[in-house]
């Protein structure tokens, strides 16, 4: 018989309060025998499109995107029952295992000591700050100071440390919301005792 967290009223609350391990143990207990009536199915399907579209906009969840790798392969491979899930629903299960699978490239090719000793990089990550900023802003910061770096390279530079995990971008109307990750948060440097000359970039910078 269905584990009860498969047939519950509510897949949102289902998706809110369940965990991984939760879905997974539920579905190690089912047997070869036992079917998939619509109303399980859907919960199923709609936990996991939830969870799938949740851990792919995390920054830098490697863990929860292998979690639930383990958890659709098993839906697919393992389960006991598995014959009795629908094609439609099997192709749509593994296209979600395919969007986890690149997200996990993606994150594992990500190392941010590659890139933190670039020219300007400390800066930048010291401009957009944790409050966040905007592109525009971190421009005129630097050309307020005589720094010259062109949109371009701007540009270039943003799409790397995005690539390596230490900012989101995010557009807003015309602009584009930089944000510090957590994974960038600790390498923006602690405020040092700035000369004369250069405290004023520094305010700037931090501002």
């Amino acid at each position: 018989m269905l584990a009860d967290l498969f047939l519950a009223p509510d897949p949102t609350r289902v998706a809110d309060t369940a965990t991984v391990q939760d879905v997974l143990d539920a579905l190690r207990a089912c047997t070869a025998e036992d079917g998939w009536p619509a109303e399980a199915r859907d919960v199923l399907d709609f936990v996991l499109t939830v969870w799938v579209a949740d851990s792919t906009a995390r920054p830098n969840d490697r863990e929860g995107v292998a979690e639930l790798q383990r958890l659709v392969r098993y839906a697919l491979e393992r389960a006991r029952n598995r014959h009795a899930v629908p094609e439609a629903f099997r192709t749509r299960w593994q296209g979600f295992f395919d969007v986890l699978e690149a997200r996990r490239r993606t994150l594992v090719g990500r190392d941010p000591a590659l890139v933190l000793d670039r020219r300007h990089v400390r800066e930048l990550l010291a401009a957009i700050g944790h409050a966040g900023s905007t592109q525009q802003a971190v421009t005129e910061a630097f050309k307020s100071q005589g720094k010259e770096l062109t949109s371009g390279r701007l540009s270039q530079l943003l799409t790397l440390l995005e690539a390596h995990g230490l900012i989101t971008r995010q557009r807003t109307g015309r602009e584009n919301r930089l944000m510090l990750t957590e994974a960038g948060r600790p390498h923006v440097q602690a405020a040092q005792p700035a000369s004369p000359s250069k405290r004023g970039f520094a305010n700037k910078l931090v501002a």
